[in-house]
């Protein structure tokens, strides 16, 4: 809703300041190593990383963040 979200780059726009939720959701291969990172106007806010590339499954890793947004704010 206040169509902020352009779907083909990725990146929210902030229509409106205010206090926003992000929630992200991340799925890693067995033998692989990911990295996701939520960014507020290219400065990272948030990340969720496995490195060792150790996983002998699949795993699921999420996370909420509330973060203040002024509008024209970039979130990505």
């Amino acid at each position: 809703s206040g169509e902020g979200l352009n779907p083909d780059s990725g990146v929210f726009t902030c229509p409106v300041g205010g206090t926003y939720m992000f929630t992200v959701h991340l799925a890693t291969h067995k033998d692989k190593k990911a990295l996701l990172s939520l960014r507020k106007n290219g400065m990272d806010i948030a990340s969720i990383i496995n490195q060792d590339g150790k996983n002998k499954g699949n795993h699921m890793m999420g996370q909420c963040v509330l973060m203040e947004l002024d509008p024209g704010d970039e979130v990505i």
